[in-house]
């Protein structure tokens, strides 16, 4: 029970093997989930297309090799497989394997090229669900007047299930994509130094210091020297460029970026 079966199967994995030779040493850095990802896109182009997954991995590698073999700061991402896998190279990745793309993929596609397909689907989902409506109001009665005074008062909440349903229906085609991640069994590293921004809007002093409070929890929920925390603010909207209490909000601000810069002073400063 004390097993950890994933790393099991990937010692067993051909493919693993070979994804890790990443040129970019990248892929042997990220976490399970998206190593895993990587090895069902590998499995899923096998499926479509005359290479086996052995085959799809070499391929997706040589293409990594060739870019890191020209040594350029543009050529830089096309180093890493996941590049061909799940990021702008799939397209000619495919075309090179001769993949043919499943149904649900060809539908993705088109629904992330045109947009307008929305609007489309939830005028198929209304005119069905409204249609339905009326044959079943015409089978209890078959006076137009009753037809149309039904179809009057539905269309509203028709239109609210149509739209409903369309949600539905493209959560279904174009799932949510997960970022890939890296995972870190000790500190984060110097070249993988990161900063997160925390969005914000400063309503007054007090809010300054309430957000910043929340910014320093962050910090030390996260203490590594590599991860370091900012805030991005604006002032609220008004009818003019600034108002009396701007500078009390900027001057509340620097206090607390000079207050936590100076009692967690990090080598970067």
């Amino acid at each position: 029970s004390e097993t950890d079966w994933s790393l099991f199967v990937e010692s067993c994995s051909v493919v693993e093997r070979i994804l890790r030779l990443d040129p970019a040493d990248m892929y042997a850095h990220m976490d399970f989930g998206t190593r895993d990802r990587y090895r069902k896109i590998v499995e899923k182009l096998s499926a479509h297309s005359e290479f086996s997954e052995q085959e799809v991995a070499e391929q997706a590698l040589m293409m990594a090799e060739r870019a890191a073999q020209n040594g350029t700061s543009q050529q830089s991402k096309k180093m890493h497989i996941g590049y061909y896998l799940i990021d702008e190279g799939y397209a000619a990745f495919c075309q090179k394997l001769a993949y043919q793309k499943p149904l649900d993929e060809r539908l993705r596609r088109l629904t992330k090229e045109y947009p307008a397909l929305y609007f489309f689907f939830i005028g198929i989902h209304f005119v069905t669900f409204i249609a339905i409506v009326g044959l079943v109001v015409n089978l209890f009665g078959r006076e137009s007047w009753l037809i149309i005074l039904t179809l009057i008062i539905s269309w509203l909440p028709v239109l609210d299930l149509s739209i409903v349903s369309t949600n539905r229906l493209l959560s279904f085609l174009i799932p949510p994509r997960i970022l890939p991640k890296l995972e870190f069994e000790g500190p984060i590293p110097d070249d993988y130094r990161t900063v997160v921004i925390v969005p914000t809007m400063l309503s007054s002093p007090k809010d300054v210091e309430a957000q910043f409070e929340r910014l320093q929890i962050r910090a030390l929920a996260n203490a590594n020297e590599s991860l370091q925390f900012a805030i991005v603010s604006d002032f609220l909207d008004a009818e003019t460029e600034t108002i009396a209490n701007d500078e009390a909000i900027l001057d509340a601000a620097r206090q607390q970026i000079n207050r936590l810069n100076v009692q967690y002073h990090s080598k970067y400063g």
